[in-house]
């Protein structure tokens, strides 16, 4: 990913919308030459903006930072990808607590 395919996505985003890049900025509470300069590379969104970006053109805040749409099924894959993971490593992490350690049962 790259500041000109977010830059892209972006504008396509906002074309797909019918709005201009003034209309945009109003919108989002920033200069159209902010937007103009998200939408050509030389800049990017801050963090804090991907909210208000996502709710504006009805995509996540993943797909921006990717600077493309994401599948439905990839989005589920993801998920569960990372709920096993977590589930795993929670799993893996956690010591049971009505146990003594295995050092005071063994005396």
């Amino acid at each position: 990913m790259t500041k000109t395919d977010v830059g892209g996505f972006l504008a396509a985003l906002r074309k797909a919308k019918g709005y201009t890049q003034a209309e945009a900025a109003e919108l989002l509470g920033v200069s159209n030459k902010t937007v103009s300069n998200w939408e050509t590379g030389v800049s990017s969104p801050d963090i804090s903006m991907l909210p208000a970006l996502a709710e504006l053109y009805g995509v996540t805040c993943d797909e921006i930072a990717r600077g493309q749409r994401i599948a439905p099924a990839e989005n589920e894959q993801q998920a569960s990808a990372k709920r096993e993971k977590a589930m795993a490593r929670l799993l893996k992490n956690s010591a049971p607590t009505c146990l003594p350690p295995a050092a005071s049962a063994a005396g």
